[in-house]
């Protein structure tokens, strides 16, 4: 192998690197990773397919109050990863209107 071919494979790599990092730090694929995790462990505390044969089951004028009872009666840790899948969906929404807002700017 020639030394120039040499370089170029290890300058290549360095660059796929860099794009490989890039791509994984990128905040909406952390957000939806984080999003992900924290709805695979809420099922571990909730079971969905129970609360939404029981949301069926309450009458509409009730549903407020169903949903308030059913938060308050809960388990710390439902409500701390609700909270907390909460908060990613909106910082993820606040994330995409800064860098829809950045990139436009930048356009001008």
């Amino acid at each position: 192998m020639s030394s120039k071919h040499t370089l170029h494979h290890t300058i290549m790599r360095r660059i796929y690197y860099v794009y490989a990092i890039n791509t994984a730090a990128h905040p909406v694929l952390l957000h939806g990773i984080g999003m992900l995790t924290m709805l695979i462990a809420l099922t571990y505390f909730v079971s969905i397919r129970d609360v939404l044969a029981n949301i069926g089951a309450v009458p509409v004028a009730r549903l407020g109050a169903y949903l308030y009872e059913a938060l308050m009666y809960t388990e710390i840790w439902t409500l701390l990863l609700l909270g907390g899948f909460i908060f990613m969906l909106f910082s993820l929404r606040m994330q995409l209107r800064s860098h829809r807002f950045s990139r436009d700017v930048s356009m001008v």
